[in-house]
């Protein structure tokens, strides 16, 4: 016998969350409806689905540059961890002097 989808873990652990986003994208679009609230303070979610497709160019370039400045700034930071953890292994001196400051850092 079928176990009720209510009782499946995996459908719970999809549905449940997918639930509580419609939910709140539909009483966020009722709110900003019912308060006529104006689209420069908080858009709607209908005003937004309508900017991303009316303006998908520019925007994916824009998430584009984004991206690549993150990744640019992860590879930066990567190399002047294992440079500095290169360091602080090599000299006993340079990680007392400057481990304080690697923790504040963090």
């Amino acid at each position: 016998m079928k176990t009720p989808l209510i009782q499946n873990e995996r459908f719970v652990q999809i549905a449940a969350p997918l639930l509580v986003g419609v939910l709140v994208l539909l009483m966020w679009q009722l709110t900003v409806v019912a308060f006529d609230v104006p689209k420069y303070i908080v858009p709607s979610p209908v005003d937004i689905g309508q900017s991303l497709v009316s303006d998908f160019s520019p925007l994916f370039n824009a998430l584009l540059m984004t991206l690549k400045v993150t990744f640019l700034a992860f590879v930066i930071a990567v190399v002047m961890g294992v440079a500095a953890s290169l360091l602080f292994v090599q000299s006993k001196w340079i990680e007392i002097s400057l481990f304080p400051y690697a923790v504040l850092m963090q």
